[in-house]
């Protein structure tokens, strides 16, 4: 039973880190396009989608403190 439960785990975890990886991404191209000032309002309301969107999904996995940087960058 307990292998099963470490499975689960790390393929949550895998799935986490996957959605993460284009979570980032997807922040980055926003932050770029603000910095050239191509995007606009659209690009911030990514990028602030997209840090609310980690916010949840770091405190559904437990990883607080990913949590609270995602918080903390929200009200930047």
């Amino acid at each position: 039973m307990a292998g099963g439960k470490e499975e689960r785990r790390a393929q949550r975890l895998q799935m986490f880190r996957t959605v993460v990886r284009e979570r980032v991404e997807r922040m980055n191209l926003s932050w770029i396009e603000l910095e050239q000032g191509a995007g606009g309002r659209a690009s911030g309301d990514v990028l602030a989608r997209e840090l609310h969107s980690l916010k949840g999904d770091a405190s559904l996995m437990g990883f607080a403190s990913v949590a609270r940087l995602a918080h903390t960058l929200e009200d930047a």
